[in-house]
């Protein structure tokens, strides 16, 4: 898991991943060459805004899944913005967003339990 962003959420999740057994990176920016096929990158920012260089990077890498926190609203900006970057329409829809099972939680045990477990799900 490379997870990205501050806070409850973040830190939660981080956590949480760990304690489930999964190797986990908190890097301070996005390294494609770091990433490969079983890596899960996961943003954590209510800054938007941090996101799209890290994005970015992400989307030139192997991971096999990349999400990040966000309603629909923010994913459909955050994707504008990829795209605004010149990001070609495929690899913008290897974004998850909104990310977690459980639509619409704001809580942020349940968020780091619905996204590692849509990630889990992914794996398989």
């Amino acid at each position: 898991m490379v997870v990205f962003g501050e806070g409850p959420e973040a830190d939660g999740f981080a956590m949480l991943a760990a304690a489930a057994g999964y190797p986990v990176a908190r890097p301070d920016r996005a390294r494609p060459e770091e990433i490969d096929p079983r890596s899960a990158v996961v943003l954590f920012f209510h800054d938007h805004e941090r996101e799209l260089d890290i994005l970015t990077a992400a989307l030139d890498s192997d991971a096999f899944w990349i999400g990040a926190q966000g309603s629909r609203t923010a994913h459909a900006r955050r994707c504008e913005g990829l795209q605004d970057r010149g990001v070609a329409k495929p690899a913008i829809d290897r974004v998850r967003g909104p990310i977690g099972l459980i639509p619409g939680t704001r809580d942020p045990r349940v968020l780091s339990i619905s996204v590692l477990a849509e990630i889990i799900e992914a794996a398989r």
